[in-house]
């Protein structure tokens, strides 16, 4: 035998069956164990495919050479007998060890700052550390139950002017807006010993900026609450002096009200329009407004031309009340919109857009398979009032229907993308067209009429 093997070893070796590394050395690392078990392996698509690759998984090994000189020296030492230092397992063990408490000092430093951001946002960085220099301030105003609008609809806007500092600083500056809070025991809590806040009713929404801290000192208040202006000038104590009232101890409350305005003559200007274009349609369509008066429907162009019946409108129109017009014209889905208008408006602009009615294209085929393509697209943005992306896809034996806005188009009839028909057709509103599609067998030939 080659080698001098015997037949048993060659079977050996075929099937895979060796002393394993570790029987040999029991001290010998892991990484050179796996190195030697993958080389020796009997199937030669699982060895290394070059050196280069022994080399990449004994890296961790040469890591410590400065150069190849180096590592020849200790392969010479190390088959000479002589004992040469490798990495153990302890200085992995120390690695990972490194990296856990790498790890968990990164989550400690995250909670440290995620507290200190918690900290300073709740005020306890002021009430801890500047109290001697800060004063705590909650802006909140009552609103009705009865107000025309929503607390989340209200436009509110406060400005805080720090005063006896240099004009041309913008530093002595404070912006808020108010928030709306439910009004509750718990939220009102602060300012329960507050003369403003006597007889407040519980059930009542509250716009608050929430507590605020600025530095101690003489402000003047500018809050914008819908059409109302509200102005005050107040001293604030830095939050030392606040703790030794009753009613400051917690914060400063300065509390407002804002009151619903009484109904009031409204000019209504309605503009409808394509909604595609955007061209106006108010000389082609008709306006109709709901009377509620007269319990009828009118027309709103009349009454707009006439001096007398525009002045009865003009008195029956007012705030704090509900609305609904009626538009159409021709070729157009009517629409009808209601609306209310709050008491503090005296303007209010209706615009619509109206969808234009679509033709119907039907395509009939006693041939299935044929492709329809429609301006060289497979599929477009299609339907009645409501669309959607709609497919030509190809003929059935039957009729296909699509809706199409008005206007001309081209539509394609390809068999085995290589015999093509084209034939134009124009679309209007309302409109029907039908277009027979067929194929020749014989003269292998498409036909559209």
């Amino acid at each position: 035998m080659p080698g001098g093997f015997t037949r048993e070893a060659i079977n050996l070796i075929n099937k895979g069956i060796y002393t394993k590394p570790q029987k040999i050395n029991p001290t010998i690392p892991g990484t050179i164990k796996r190195v030697i078990t993958k080389s020796m392996n009997h199937k030669t698509t699982k060895r290394y495919k070059d050196v280069q690759q022994i080399v990449d998984s004994l890296s961790k090994y040469t890591r410590k050479y400065k150069d190849r000189e180096e590592i020849h020296r200790d392969i010479k030492q190390y088959i000479k007998g002589v004992k040469i230092s490798l990495p153990s397992r302890a200085v992995g063990k120390r690695r990972r060890w490194l990296k856990l408490k790498i790890a968990a000092s990164l989550i400690a430093l995250l909670a440290i700052v995620l507290g200190g951001l918690y900290f300073y946002q709740k005020g306890h960085y002021y009430e801890y550390f500047k109290k001697n220099e800060f004063g705590s301030v909650e802006i909140r105003s009552r609103i009705p139950e009865d107000f025309s609008k929503e607390p989340e609809l209200i436009y509110s806007f406060c400005r805080l002017t720090l005063l006896g500092t240099p004009k041309s600083e913008d530093n002595n500056k404070y912006d808020f807006r108010l928030s709306p809070v439910k009004g509750s025991v718990l939220n009102r809590f602060a300012a329960f010993f507050s003369k403003e806040a006597e007889g407040e009713n519980e059930e009542e929404n509250i716009l608050t900026t929430g507590v605020v801290y600025l530095p101690e000192g003489r402000y003047r208040l500018e809050l914008y609450l819908e059409n109302a202006k509200f102005f005050k000038t107040f001293y604030l104590n830095p939050r030392t002096v606040q703790q030794q009232n009753v009613k400051t101890y917690e914060k400063q409350v300065l509390s407002f009200e804002l009151r619903g305005t009484k109904p009031k003559p409204v000019t209504i200007l309605p503009r409808v329009y394509n909604s595609e274009t955007g061209v106006s349609l108010y000389r082609v369509s008709d306006i109709f407004f709901y009377l509620k008066e007269r319990d009828r429907w009118i027309d709103w162009k009349r009454y707009q031309s006439n001096s007398r019946l525009k002045r009865y409108l003009l008195n029956n129109i007012t705030s704090g009340r509900h609305y609904s017009f009626r538009f159409e014209a021709h070729s157009y889905y009517p629409e009808t919109v209601r609306f209310y208008v709050e008491n503090e408006l005296d303007v209010v602009r209706v615009e619509v857009g109206l969808i234009k009615k679509p033709g119907k294209l039907v395509v009939e085929s006693d041939y299935e398979g044929l492709r329809l393509l429609i301006d060289g697209r497979e599929e477009n943005y299609l339907g009645e009032k409501e669309k959607d992306f709609v497919s030509y896809g190809q003929t059935i034996v039957g009729k296909k229907e699509f809706f199409l806005p008005e206007g001309n188009y081209l539509l394609t009839v390809i068999k085995d993308k290589k015999r093509i028909e084209n034939y134009q057709f124009s679309v209007k509103p309302e409109g029907l067209i039908r277009l027979k599609v067929s194929y020749n067998k014989d003269e292998k030939k498409i036909y559209v009429e």
